[in-house]
């Protein structure tokens, strides 16, 4: 069974921090499922631009990896947001693998949801 990973963004997201994971797990044959917090491109912290597949209000099935990429405006944004926290604890507390990176590890993980201890 094909593995499904899903990449959360919004606006100032760290370019390398979303695409370095995208190309990665794509070459890796996993695939990858980009979702915003509302619909349309989003441009990352230093003007890469990313269209999503989806927004964030349509997704509804579990993955088998959650990733949220760094960048402080990003991980600001999707700490913030009530759909963020209710899919990664979904997802946390389902068994299923949630990678966060640099800023969001604290923001979301630690802050916003309380599963980053320590």
């Amino acid at each position: 069974m094909e593995k499904r990973a899903l990449i959360i963004l919004s606006e100032g997201f760290e370019d390398i921090e979303a695409v370095t994971p995208i190309d990665i797990l794509t070459r890796a044959n996993v695939a990858v499922t980009i979702a915003s917090l509302s619909p349309g491109p989003v441009a990352a912290a230093y003007g890469t631009i990313l269209v999503p597949h989806t927004s964030l209000d349509q997704v509804r099935d579990l993955f088998d990896a959650i990733i949220l990429p760094g960048g402080m405006r990003n991980a600001e944004k999707l700490a913030a947001d009530h759909r963020v926290r209710e899919l990664v604890e979904r997802h946390y507390f389902d068994g299923q693998l949630v990678a966060a990176i640099c800023a969001s590890c604290a923001l979301v993980l630690g802050e916003a949801t309380g599963l980053l201890k320590g």
